[in-house]
């Protein structure tokens, strides 16, 4: 069987970085995490486990002087 790959994911977006925090720990114990918050779990699935309001918080909708934040995720 091929191995998984980022072709396919699931994404968990979160409600506060507390439950982030626990689906991160609980994801990834007999994985591995890589950047922008992705990781595989102990079977080879990947997850993106983000907060709700990501995209606001990239656009910067809370602060003009932060739109101009890197997109490098």
């Amino acid at each position: 069987m091929d191995p998984f790959t980022h072709r396919f994911a699931i994404a968990a977006e979160c409600d506060d970085q507390a439950e982030v925090d626990r689906l991160w720990a609980a994801l990834s114990e007999g994985g591995k995490t890589e950047p922008c918050g992705w990781l595989q779990d102990r079977w080879g699935i990947s997850w993106q486990v983000v907060p709700k309001r990501l995209g606001e918080l990239i656009r910067g909708d809370d602060r003009p002087e932060r739109s101009a934040w890197p997109k490098q995720c």
